[in-house]
C-alpha cells in the first residue's frame, strides 16, 4: 500500500537519514510513507513487523486523508493462480509458496469463486411421439389379464 500518484523518487541518503534519525519509530514510519515507500519496504527498513507499520500507516491514512493504491499483483492469492493454471495440486501450492494447505484451499475457493459460470445450455428436447392405447373394452381387459 502507498500514496496514490506519487513517484518514489526519494534518494537513498535522505532514506538513511530518515533510518538513523532519533524520531521514534512511528514518525520514521509517516516520513517514509509519505516518501512514497510502501508498507513493506517500511518494515524491512526499519527491521520491524509488517502489522506495526501497517496499523501506524492505517492511522496516519485516516488523520490525513489520504487515496492509497494497493498492489495485488504481488500477493500469494496471484501466485496461486498462476500456479493452479499449471496444473499443480493444492498440496504443491502450499509447499512451493511454503504456506499451509487450508489456507491454499482457502484461495483456491476464492478464485474459483471469481470466475464466471456458464450457464449450462438447456439440451434440445426431440419431440415424443405418442402411442395411444387404444380404450379398454371387455375384450382387451382380458387380453391383458392373459
Amino acid at each position: 500500500m502507498k500514496i496514490s500518484n506519487q513517484n518514489q523518487n526519494i534518494a537513498i541518503e535522505d532514506v538513511a537519514t530518515i533510518v538513523d534519525s532519533e524520531l521514534p519509530k512511528s514518525q520514521k514510519m509517516r516520513n517514509l510513507f509519505d516518501a512514497g515507500l510502501t508498507i513493506n519496504e517500511i518494515s524491512n527498513l526499519l527491521g520491524v513487523r509488517y502489522n506495526f507499520v501497517y496499523n501506524v500507516m492505517q492511522n496516519h491514512i485516516l488523520k490525513n486523508g489520504y487515496e492509497v493504491s494497493i498492489d495485488k499483483s504481488s500477493g500469494k492469492k496471484e501466485i496461486v493462480r498462476e500456479l493452479l493454471a499449471q496444473g499443480k495440486t493444492i498440496a504443491e501450492i502450499s509447499q512451493e509458496i511454503a504456506t499451509t494447505y487450508n489456507y491454499v484451499w482457502k484461495l483456491v475457493h476464492e478464485i474459483k469463486a471469481e470466475e464466471p459460470v456458464e450457464e449450462p445450455k438447456e439440451p434440445v428436447e426431440e419431440p415424443v411421439e405418442s402411442v395411444e392405447e387404444p380404450a379398454l373394452t371387455k375384450k382387451n381387459r382380458n387380453k391383458k389379464s392373459a
